[in-house]
Order: C-alpha cells, then structure tokens, then sequence
C-alpha cells in the first residue's frame, strides 16, 4: 500500500470506528480528503468506496462478539451523569482541543442567555477519538475545565465529578 493510499486507509478506520458518521458521509468525507490531497489519480473511487465498506462490515462482525456496556455506553452514561452534576459534556467536540473549547463556550453562552451556568465541562475531540480507536494502546483524553478559569484547583474539581463505575 503507498503512503498515501495508507494515510486515505488510516482517515477511513478512523471515521467508520469513531460511530458518528454514516456510510454516506463518511464516502463524501474520504473523496473530498482525496481531492483535497490531490490523490485522485492514484486512489480510485471504487477502492475508496470498497474499503469503506470493508472496514463497516468487520466493525459489524466485531460488534457482536461485544459486551455489555461497551466502553461508548459507558462513556455516554458519564456524560449524561456529569450533565445531571451541571457540567456541560460534549462528544466529539470538534477536531481539537481548541475547537472543542470554542463548541463549550458556545453552549455555554446560550445557557447563559437562558440565565443559567454551568460548573465547568469536559468533552473529547476528534483526535482524541482517533487515539481512542488506534489498535494499539488506545485511550481517550477528556478535557475537563470551567469557562474562564484559569485556576487550576477549579479544573481539578471539575474532574473530580467524573463518576465512579
């Protein structure tokens, strides 16, 4: 496999693993990363089409060899228990950790408009997913932090809600 078909391969584990993109999008996603690479004369469609679905269909067969909870529903039950703590939790919160901070300030500029605060937030971005589904030594980094804070006392209590399984 060359370089490049390698990195296209990588994006396509990536998006089918991650679980937040359909089949669709993630077909618009990788033939837009193709273009945009300019690797359109060596990564066909087809290939790209195909692999896709190749990656989908062994995700399925995995799927049901798992056991409950998986880690996501794991994940999303700590999410929704630090939501029930006032702390805003987003998944995949953009694609870094920049981003995912502008998406938490963003939300919580609109509960402030409804005259609400929250007492800090936690999210994971797309890179962090990327870590989290790797084959080798996964994990997923979590952000935790108060908007405006710069006190690190205040972030490590908002870590600290992280709930307890």
């Amino acid at each position: 496999m060359t370089e490049n078909k390698a990195f296209i391969y990588e994006s396509i584990f990536n998006q089918v693993r991650m679980g937040f993109l359909s089949v669709d999008e993630i077909k618009e996603n990788i033939i837009e990363e193709i273009e945009d690479n300019e690797f359109e004369d060596e990564i066909s469609e087809e290939w790209a089409f195909d692999t896709i679905k190749e990656e989908y269909q062994k995700l399925l067969a995995e799927s049901k060899q798992w056991k409950s909870p998986t880690d996501t529903e794991r994940l999303i039950k700590a999410f929704d228990e630090l939501g029930d703590e006032n702390i805003v939790a987003l998944h995949n919160a953009g694609y870094t950790t920049t981003e995912g901070e502008y998406e938490v300030v963003e939300v919580e500029r609109e509960l402030q408009e409804n005259e609400v605060w929250s007492d800090g937030y936690c999210f994971y971005h797309q890179q962090d997913l990327a870590r989290a589904v790797a084959v080798k030594d996964p994990g997923l980094f979590i952000a935790f932090q108060k908007v405006d804070n710069s006190d690190d006392a205040i972030a490590m209590e908002v870590g600290k809600k992280w709930p307890k399984f």
